[in-house]
């Protein structure tokens, strides 16, 4: 990865097969997705394993973070939320983080957080659906589906 990178560019690892390349001034000047397509490319090619021989290729994908944070935690923190969407996305594929995906991840966590509490609060009810062969004309079933009332998202 470095030498898809400036010099004055750091590289890190922060554990497992997640790094983060931390890139300033001229190097984003026509967009981070530069870099990032550096990186990728870089990554394509195949490796040499020592032991065995044989090739392994390796595919990345690339959360971006711009430097818009208050404190370097937030912008890890965003440029993760953009690497798991890189990751929905497939394989090779870089994603710049914008606040909406942000907003999502907080949607998300506020519907687990009511999901947690939703049992307690009696939120749950069962209802029986009749399954039925619409070539016969005949009932073969039913299926039990437990549905969740949410007090404000209905």
């Amino acid at each position: 990865m470095t030498s898809a990178i400036r010099e004055e560019d750091t590289v890190g690892r922060l554990g497992g097969d997640e790094f983060v390349v931390v890139a300033e001034g001229d190097s984003l000047a026509a967009g981070p997705e530069v870099v990032s397509d550096r990186i990728l490319d870089v990554l394509s090619a195949p490796f040499e394993i020592t032991r065995s021989g044989a090739p392994l290729v390796v595919t990345a994908s690339i959360g971006i973070a711009e430097n818009r944070r208050a404190t370097s935690d937030e912008l890890l923190r965003d440029a993760d939320i953009a690497l798991y969407q890189a990751k929905a996305a497939g394989k090779k594929q870089a994603v710049v983080f914008v606040p909406s995906m942000q907003e999502s991840v907080d949607d998300h966590r506020n519907l687990e957080l009511d999901l947690h509490g939703a049992l307690e609060s009696g939120q749950f009810f069962l209802l029986y659906q009749p399954v039925v062969n619409l070539a016969l004309g005949t009932f073969t079933g039913v299926e039990a589906l437990l549905r969740w009332r949410h007090p404000t998202r209905g």
